[in-house]
């Protein structure tokens, strides 16, 4: 499951340098992992897993229950698989990768089912200075799995990747097509997740120290009913179909510098309405030191909603973020904060903010890994009350041989003010272990 989850990389924008950029083996995940590179169909990993979570009510000063009716402690197992077939040649490379799993709930079968989750990429080069990039994929998860998927952060600090990556950390929200979770995704969607993407993104590296990007990417996330008596009697959440276009630059200013910017154009529908956001903003990353490395970033946006008949006025504000990752020794940490001109969910939004953490720790040649994150996020100026969330969670990995690993993990989620959703509103809290075989093992 660990190789699918490098999706969440397609639209963070890590902060890599020029020249590197337009080599990368993929913009959607890397072709190349801790046991190589696959060729042709490979089995990726089959996990076994039992847990619990715990939906509950949280209470306002006075002690009275402030939410709607939860179904309480739920008792959850199921087992796992992700297959791919990978191609790679001198000028181009593709994979599809799907991940099959099965959460098993006898107290409560409406909230068990299968989770199924596509990716796929390709890419080639077009000449030697520009590449061309598809992706997409689609999914449909259960609360069972969704509350145990990682924060984007936390996804980026366990690839121990360089500092320079770990410091282009996410300083924009990353919405749609799962793999990340947030906070406030958690509470909308009820007891399933479905949405889906696909993008396109051609990069023309004008010389060694600078390139360019033009990308466009379609997102839709499908809406959620709540069930009564096995049918559907309402829409807990409209979902929202989004597109963007986004035209964007980095330049290497030396080699500790780097200095990026880019202009996007998005447009959002739902429930019979919509708006057009647009936006430009430019950043500065740079190594502070071997093993520390920085990025800041700053700009402006601006909404209007449409039809024109709704008459809403023009919303503009300034956005922007940091972000600071480290590799230090046997650990690996990320911090990141933004604010921005975004409606990504659908819910009558004009700000985002958001801020995460994550940690990480590995002895090289150690059995242990332990991880932890925290992740908040706050919509302003909705049609609702202020919606906020947090998320928090921590991870003990035990690695037994070369291609088996036990893993335990710990979830904790809440909300206030958000709209819809079979769990808005309720504590989130959850533990699962599981035993995970990879055949083509860990180095």
């Amino acid at each position: 499951m660990r190789l699918r989850r490098l999706v969440a990389y397609s639209w963070l924008g890590l902060g890599l340098a020029a020249s590197s950029w337009a080599q990368a083996p993929s913009f959607l995940r890397p072709f190349a992992d801790e046991a190589g590179t696959p060729v042709g169909p490979v089995v990726n990993s089959i996990s076994t897993y039992t847990g619990v979570y715990v939906l509950g009510h949280p209470t306002n000063i006075m002690g009275q229950v402030t939410s709607p009716a939860s179904p309480g402690t739920i008792l959850v197992g199921g087992i796992a698989t992700d297959t791919g077939w990978y191609v790679t040649g001198q000028r181009s490379q593709a994979f599809v990768d799907y991940s099959l799993a099965y959460n098993g709930d006898a107290q409560f079968p409406q909230l068990g089912g299968f989770d199924h989750v596509l990716v796929f990429g390709a890419q080639t080069s077009l000449s030697p200075r520009m590449t061309l990039v598809l992706d997409g994929m689609g999914e449909s998860m259960t609360y069972a799995g969704l509350l145990f998927e990682p924060s984007s952060s936390l996804l980026l600090a366990q690839q121990g990747g360089s500092s320079e990556q770990l410091g282009g950390a996410p300083s924009t929200n990353v919405l749609g097509t799962g793999e990340a979770s947030s906070p406030v995704g958690l509470s909308l969607y009820g007891s399933r997740r479905r949405d889906a993407a696909i993008g396109t993104r051609l990069v023309f590296a004008k010389s060694p120290r600078t390139t360019w990007t033009v990308s466009t990417r379609f997102l839709r996330l499908l809406p959620a009913s709540v069930e009564a008596g096995g049918v559907n009697a309402s829409i807990a959440y409209g979902g929202v179909s989004q597109g963007i276009a986004m035209v964007g630059f980095t330049h290497s200013l030396s080699r500790r510098t780097e200095l990026d910017g880019d202009f996007s154009y998005s447009r959002s529908y739902w429930m019979g309405r919509g708006v057009q956001v647009g936006s430009a903003q430019v950043g500065v990353g740079r190594d502070l030191s071997p093993h520390w490395f920085g990025r800041i970033n700053a700009g402006y946006g601006g909404m209007t909603e449409f039809p024109g008949s709704l008459k809403v006025p023009y919303q503009g504000s300034v956005q922007g973020g940091a972000s600071l990752g480290a590799k230090v020794g046997n650990s690996a940490l990320v911090l990141s904060a933004n604010r921005s001109v975004s409606d990504a969910y659908g819910l009558g939004a004009s700000k985002s903010t958001g801020a995460q953490a994550a940690w990480v720790w590995q002895r090289p040649g150690g059995a242990w890994t332990v991880s932890g994150s925290v992740a908040y996020e706050r919509l302003a100026g909705t049609v609702f009350a202020l919606i906020q969330g947090w998320m928090g969670q921590v991870t003990v990995t035990r690695r037994l041989s070369r291609t088996l690993t036990l893993v335990a993990l710990g979830a904790y989620a809440t909300d206030s003010g958000a709209a819809g959703g079979d769990f808005a509103g309720l504590l989130r809290r959850g533990a699962r272990l599981s035993l995970t075989w990879r055949p083509r093992g860990t180095n």
